[in-house]
């Protein structure tokens, strides 16, 4: 048995190849196929262009997001977040995800932290 990463990429592959053999393939084509197998046109276009450009079997790999384990809010937001949850989210009587949401929103505009982050 492979390990499910290669078996994934092995997968992968196999769902290509019947798009090889069309030279002219056309969108009709890879809407089918995607339907298929059960992905976007986007993703299966995406495997497809990988794998015509470098020829090599890891083209099709997973990668992994850049931005993982990075937050992408102000530390002082990340702050009311994290004090909220504390003091309103995890105490006995726990609040319902939308009203936590809107306290947290609403400490967010009492500190001027209401803008997107650039």
């Amino acid at each position: 048995m492979l390990p499910p990463r290669q078996d994934s990429v092995k997968c992968r592959l196999l769902q290509l190849r019947s798009h090889w053999a069309l030279e002219a393939r056309t969108k009709a084509d890879v809407v089918r196929r995607a339907g298929k197998i059960g992905v976007s046109v986007a993703t299966l276009y995406n495997w497809l262009r990988a794998y015509e450009e470098s020829d090599v079997l890891s083209s099709l790999l997973r990668r992994g997001r850049a931005d993982k384990g990075k937050t992408r809010l102000a530390s002082e937001v990340e702050r009311l977040i994290e004090t909220h949850l504390e003091k309103r989210y995890l105490s006995g009587q726990r609040l319902s995800k939308r009203k936590f949401a809107t306290e947290v929103q609403d400490a967010c505009r009492a500190s001027g932290q209401d803008r997107k982050n650039s």
